[in-house]
């Protein structure tokens, strides 16, 4: 059975983390991915064969991270995770064959257990970056809307309705990054209190922090930052209809859907074309119905004429805002050759590219289906088995339609999702992470103490 995605318009993405004991590399991207990609999707992890407790090493280091909260890691198995739409395994040769998603991929990193703290910071770093980098692929994908990851929620514009927070904001665009005793000087505050605004910020995603030894450096998340700039200006150009003034032409998203036959292109496309507002539809094959059909060098050059030309015409339309493309697609030549012919820069488009793939046996039967209705040629369904592994290695998005009705497929391309419900409360740094205060001491004189440490 594969993920029913229909009633998900109100979630995130799901993203599940596996790998054979869920106690160590799948719990660290789990409680990281809360922290930094919560607005991006939901994470959760599991294990073929769960151990009985999380790591030790895990979770100390875990907790060392200013805004990674680690209460409720505890190792699970595969039958607790929810419906997902992502699997990721960790390294460790996992296979998850019951575990239906839209996509899979294998990080390949090694288990840090046994080598010290400085083998599990250095697996800690990579999987923050990947996660960062999910995070952004998901974005690009249509998984998360626009909406959900422009930045434009309520705890942004609560992290930003305060003065210091704004000069914590301008100080680190000055400079690639600050140590907290750095902010304390300048803004001569206490440091509970700039604990409490930067634990709003790096909630809120403008601002990342790194704990070393007894302080905490900040980064302003600057693509972070850029994406929330141009959220607001286009909230300023979203200006309503009134008798006699021009309306601003919609952005353009043109939609490439390639897969082998039998996968289901003609049919989700055109669920997708019901699916968009303001949309057209062009299948490939339209341009080539032929008696008899011919592939010869002519006739190539003569088919992507016919479709460069319709896809141009679309996009200059003022009256479409989605351009649904469905054919094989099965050589990233194909693809590239026929981008370059559109214009795309001309008219601001942003452009999507899928594959539909599906698992062996259940295009087999698909397209045996069609031969034994007599819609397919008898050699159809060895041609779809030899396309199919072409498709994992396009650099494409990847959807599988395995076990999913046309209509679920077209809404995980879609993407439709409603804006996500950001965490309302704010992180706040693990007290285990903070240091140790003094109340009969002050900040100033623990600033002072910091110079002599650094001169002795």
């Amino acid at each position: 059975m594969g993920v029913t995605l229909g009633e998900a318009d109100d979630r995130r993405p799901r993203v599940a983390f596996v790998c054979t004991h869920n106690s160590c590399r799948s719990q660290i991207a789990e409680a990281l991915s809360r922290a930094l990609a919560s607005d991006a999707f939901e994470a959760f992890s599991a294990g073929t064969h769960p151990a009985d407790a999380v790591n030790p090493d895990a979770l100390r280091l875990l907790r060392s991270v200013p805004g990674v909260d680690t209460a409720g890691l505890r190792p699970k198995a595969l039958d607790e995770l929810p419906p997902v739409d992502v699997v990721v395994t960790m390294g460790c040769g996992v296979q998850c064959p019951m575990l239906p998603c839209a996509h899979r991929e294998d990080w390949g990193l090694e288990d840090p257990t046994g080598r010290g703290d400085e083998a599990f910071l250095a697996t800690m770093g990579e999987i923050e970056r990947r996660v960062r980098g999910l995070a952004e692929r998901l974005a690009r994908s249509g998984l998360v809307t626009t909406g959900a990851h422009d930045g434009l929620s309520a705890d942004v514009l609560k992290a930003l309705a305060d003065e210091r927070r704004l000069a914590v904001l301008r100080m680190l665009s000055q400079a690639d990054e600050l140590c907290a005793c750095r902010l304390l000087e300048r803004l001569d505050i206490s440091q509970p209190t700039l604990s409490h605004h930067m634990a709003l910020l790096v909630s809120a995603g403008l601002v990342s922090a790194e704990r070393r030894g007894r302080w905490t450096h900040y980064r302003l998340e600057r693509g972070r930052v850029a994406r929330l700039a141009v959220a607001l200006g286009e909230l300023a150009s979203e200006a309503p209809e009134r008798p006699g003034e021009a309306v601003p032409a919609a952005r353009k998203t043109l939609y490439l859907v390639g897969g082998p036959m039998g996968v289901g292109k003609s049919t989700v496309c055109r669920e997708l074309g019901l699916m968009l507002p303001r949309s057209v539809l062009l299948d490939g094959d339209w341009c080539w119905q032929a008696d008899p059909f011919q592939v010869t060098p002519e006739t190539k050059a003569l088919v992507l004429d016919n479709i460069c030309h319709l896809l141009g015409n679309f996009l200059r339309c003022g009256a479409y805002e989605n351009v649904v493309f469905g054919w094989v697609m099965h050589e990233r030549a194909i693809v590239e050759e026929i981008l370059e012919r559109l214009p795309i820069a001309e008219c601001g488009a942003q452009v999507r590219w899928v594959s539909l793939v599906a698992r062996e046996e259940e295009l087999r039967g698909r397209v045996e289906r069609d031969v034994d209705a007599g819609l397919r040629e008898a050699d159809a369904t060895e041609r779809a088995l030899s396309y199919l592994p072409l498709y994992r290695e396009l650099g494409s998005e990847l959807v599988d339609t395995t076990g999913r009705s046309p209509r679920e497929v077209a809404e995980l391309i879609a993407g439709r999702r409603e804006r996500f419900r950001r965490l309302t409360q704010a992180i706040e740094a693990d007290a285990a992470a903070e240091p140790t205060w003094d109340p009969t001491v002050s900040d100033r004189d623990l600033l002072n103490a910091e110079r002599v440490s650094r001169f002795d």
